[in-house]
Order: C-alpha cells, then structure tokens, then sequence
C-alpha cells in the first residue's frame, strides 16, 4: 500500500506536473486517496470474505461458487459504480450544451440506442487530460463526458468519439471481453481447486507443505506471471477492436475527418508511459491515416476498404490529422485520475 502511494504522489506531483497535465492540489489528492482506500477496503473485504466463506462451505466445489459469486459481484460494481462510487470523486451535472446533447442523442438513436442522460463532469481539478464514457445494461446508456474534453474537442469531434464508443457496443467488443473474463476466471480456479488438492505448489518454492493460505499466495504470484505472457494476446485484440469501432463510427457519422482530427488531439493531450521500444503514437497515426483515407474514399466515390498507402497521405490531407511533432514519443506520463474502470462500462478510444 505505501509503495502504491509513493509512486501515484510521484506520478501526480512530479510527472504529471513536469508535463503540465496536473492541477490537482495536495488535498484533494489526500481526499481522493483516503476514499479510494475506504472503498477499496469495504469492497475487498466482502469480495474476500465471500469467498473464503465458500470454500469452508464447499471445500470440494468452492470453485464453481467462488466463480459465480465473482460474477455476481462484477456485475453489481458496474450496476452501481455509476451512481453510488464515482460521484464521491467527480461532481456531475448535466451538460450545458442543449445542442451538443441533442445531436449525441440523434446518434445514438441512429444506432439504435437511447440516452438517458448526458452528463459533464469537473475532471479539470484533478488534470487536463480528457475523456468521454457511458454505461447502462442494455440499450438504455447514461453518458459522461469531462469538462476538458469539451474544451479540447469540437461538436463534431466528440459526436464522433462517441460513435465509436456505439461502435465498441455494436460490435459486442464489451459483452465479448466480459465471457472471455469470465471464461478465463472459470479456468483459473479450476486449476487452483486442482493445484491446492494436489499438493504441488509448496513444492514449486522449496516447501514440503504450506497452508491454504500459502497456497493462494503462490497461485497469485504464477497468475501475475500468465498475465505477464497473455498481454500482448489482450492487447492485439484490443488493437483489433479500436479499429473496428474506428470503422463503425466512420460509417455513423460520415465524418471521417472529424474522428481523426479527435484521434490526433486524444493522443496529444492524454499520451501513456512508453515502454521500452513501443510508442503509443505509431498506433495513433495508423489509426488517423486509416480515417483519412477512409474520407479520401468517400470523397472520390471509392469502396475504403482496401490496403491504405500511409506514405502518400502528406500529399492528401492537412497536417492537423497527422501527429508529427505532436505524437510526443519521448515524454513519460499517463493520463491523471480516472474513475475505477469496472467491466461493461466503455472509454474514449484507446490510443495504442
């Protein structure tokens, strides 16, 4: 926990404030930091004790009720996430703009979806990073847009973020990662039902035995390693998947041009930590070239479907809708405070 917080005061306060993305103040950092420990606390401590209550109860069939009450239990967070967690850390009201809402309600409805409410959030005193998001089970979705996306963006641009946030729904991409979770949860602790009976996992640190305890202790340690070796799996479909919602949105709004001139502004004002060799830019500029020759086709009449030839786009289109100086490789820095990401609730486009 202390080694936690000493990197996220360290990312806040001096990485964030290097680059100038930061006015959240020392208070409401402390604020953010004891609710988010409090919630934290009070949602673990019954996911835990749950579970350990159904293993005591089932000690041969734990797995199939851990599972289920881990299903169960996502579900309720994304439920009431939206409503009971992320108003202690933002103020949400509805959106000033009667214009900007009834055009984002005309898409949504276009896509077969209906808005309840549109709403803007004050994330600007925490940082300037932007971002846009909605939930809702079903076709009924609440939208939550932040303050500075609102100042970054144009109408245009954020109407056409958030088609491709419907493209992401239409597509199934979120109900499709939430069985995949689910599937992958199921398999896990089929595996730590058979590892822990069996008795082999002492024996993988030099132990002749160890607790039940021990055990999922151990099991923790080699599932961090299988997600080490799985990320890059999850990340390509991920890829996959922005392109796809990248394509619905174009086909929505018939307006490429806005979505890539949004995609080279969200990479500008929320850049990510670079890791080694990869940079968050290339993916950005594939993805803006893709849109630019997506309105290229359509303004010449032609299927954009086919191959994109990325080193003639210079000659095609303004210099707006590439990165170039803009992409920022070098910088180190994620985007600030974000509200706890549950499953079934979707985010501005990912810029890998």
């Amino acid at each position: 926990m202390l080694w936690h917080l000493t990197f996220n005061l360290y990312h806040q306060f001096v990485v964030e404030e290097r680059f100038g993305f930061n006015t959240m103040t020392w208070r409401l950092w402390l604020s953010d930091q004891i609710k988010g420990l409090l919630v934290s606390a009070l949602l673990f401590g019954l996911l835990l004790s749950g579970a350990l209550w159904l293993v005591q109860a089932a000690p041969h069939s734990w797995w199939l009720w851990v599972w289920g009450f881990f299903a169960l239990f996502s579900l309720f967070l994304m439920y009431i996430s939206p409503y009971l967690i992320e108003p202690l850390f933002f103020k949400f009201e509805p959106l000033g703009q009667p214009e900007l809402e009834e055009r984002i309600t005309r898409i949504m409805e276009k896509a077969g979806l209906k808005v309840s409410r549109v709403f803007q959030v004050d994330a600007s005193r925490r940082s300037r990073h932007s971002n846009a998001y909605f939930t809702g089970i079903g076709r009924v979705k609440r939208i939550v847009l932040f303050d500075t996306l609102l100042e970054q963006l144009t109408a245009d641009e954020i109407v056409a973020v958030l088609a491709h946030e419907v493209g992401h729904w239409k597509k199934r991409h979120v109900f499709k990662r939430l069985v995949t979770v689910q599937l992958l949860s199921l398999g896990f602790l089929v595996a730590s039902w058979w590892l822990i009976n069996s008795g082999v996992l002492p024996g993988l640190i030099g132990l002749e035995e160890g607790s039940f305890f021990a055990q999922v202790m151990i099991l923790s340690l080699l599932a961090s390693l299988a997600g080490f070796v799985v990320s890059p799996i999850w990340s390509a479909l991920s890829r996959r998947d922005e392109y796809q919602a990248d394509h619905f949105a174009c086909d929505l709004t018939a307006d490429a041009e806005a979505l890539a001139s949004a995609l080279v502004k969200l990479s500008r004002d929320n850049p990510a930590i670079l890791i080694m060799t990869f940079c968050t830019a290339y993916g950005v500029r594939r993805r803006v070239a893709d849109r630019a020759e997506c309105a290229w086709a359509r303004h010449r009449g032609a299927d954009d479907s086919g191959p994109v030839d990325h080193d003639q786009l210079s000659s095609r289109h303004p210099a707006s809708w590439r990165p170039g100086n803009n992409d920022r490789c070098s910088a180190g820095y994620r985007p600030g405070f974000q509200p706890a990401r549950g499953a079934g609730r979707t985010v501005a486009p990912s810029l890998e």
